[in-house]
């Protein structure tokens, strides 16, 4: 199993209702395309930081 996969997998065992589309290498950490909307994603991406320990993290809207 990718990498790809494994981060797509860990955030689904932390947000269970969140449809991940595209994740794609951003420096020296990930960016994830999330596609249904969230009202809080500031507090959603300093949470993912903080759970999967990965403080470059980036999130981007597409819903």
């Amino acid at each position: 199993m990718s990498y790809k996969k494994q981060l797509k997998k860990r955030i689904k065992n932390f947000y269970p209702n969140i449809k991940i589309g595209k994740i794609t290498l951003h420096g020296v950490s990930y960016k994830i395309i999330i596609e249904s909307p969230v009202s809080n994603m500031r507090q959603l991406e300093q949470e993912l930081r903080e759970n999967l320990s990965m403080p470059g993290l980036c999130l981007v809207s597409h819903g």
